[in-house]
């Protein structure tokens, strides 16, 4: 899934910066813009018995993502610990963030350079930034803008367990909801993939305003609406719907695309 920018990363590299430094700060980005921005850290684990850390989209800068991740390192250097379930300060001026559990689901399209030097066996985190208003993504008074960024993968009330992930596709793809389904003003009675491209869509049914539809991500979906797991299985082309949130899917074909 994914690839990193700038020059060619090797091990070697990795493990320069892990001897200097303490850890070693990875850049993603989607050459498709399929999904967010994103960076994490490589040696944390290995340093400091710490879970490493992943942080999505923030503002879409990787550079900036990577500065804040240097500064939870170096706080990690002096012994503070983030982990599931934190709620941290300053590490955005102004604003909390929260931590909570990688799933494991997720590494494997997400963390392969970590995979690599580890050989699997490590922890992570995501560190979970607000919006301006200091919502949470899976918040429906979140700004809306804001869920194209930040994709859902556990909250930090998550329990021990990692759930099972139904799609075929990773967490962070991005994908079309509507503003009326991210309020809670209406459910989710139509969901989709698109026969040409896959894409996704879980939208209310009750808009046809081209402002009404906004992206959001895979995760976020089913964070929001566990029910849309039973139609994990939909492939290019098919689509599902229900006539309220209680009542159970009719699957078919899309119509257009």
């Amino acid at each position: 899934m994914s690839k990193t920018p700038k020059k060619p990363l090797t091990e070697e590299t990795i493990r320069a910066n892990i001897a200097e430094y303490g850890w070693h700060v990875a850049q993603v980005f989607s050459e498709d813009n399929s999904y967010p921005p994103f960076a994490y850290t490589i040696g944390l684990e290995e340093k400091f018995d710490h879970p490493e850390v992943v942080i999505f989209g923030l503002n879409n800068d990787l550079d900036f993502m990577h500065q804040v991740l240097n500064g939870i390192g170096a706080r990690v250097r002096k012994g503070e610990r983030f982990l599931h379930g934190s709620v941290k300060k300053k590490i955005l001026p102004g604003y909390s963030c929260a931590f909570a559990r990688f799933p494991k689901s997720a590494f494997d399209d997400h963390l392969g350079r970590a995979i690599d030097h580890y050989d699997g066996k490590f922890r992570c985190v995501q560190c979970i930034w607000p919006d301006p208003k200091k919502k949470l993504p899976w918040d429906p008074r979140v700004m809306l803008p804001i869920l194209s960024r930040a994709p859902v993968f556990l909250r930090p009330n998550a329990g021990s367990r990692d759930p099972k992930w139904p799609f075929d596709e990773s967490h962070s793809r991005l994908v079309f909801v509507t503003r009326q389904v991210v309020t809670g003003e209406e459910p989710i009675r139509f969901a989709g993939r698109f026969a040409g491209t896959g894409e996704w869509q879980f939208v209310c049914n009750t808009t046809s305003d081209p402002k009404d539809l906004l992206l959001s991500t895979l995760g976020w979906a089913l964070d929001h609406d566990p029910s849309v797991g039973s139609i994990a299985d939909l492939q290019a082309g098919q689509c599902a719907e229900r006539k309220a949130a209680n009542k159970p899917w009719k699957r078919g074909s899309m119509l257009d695309d």
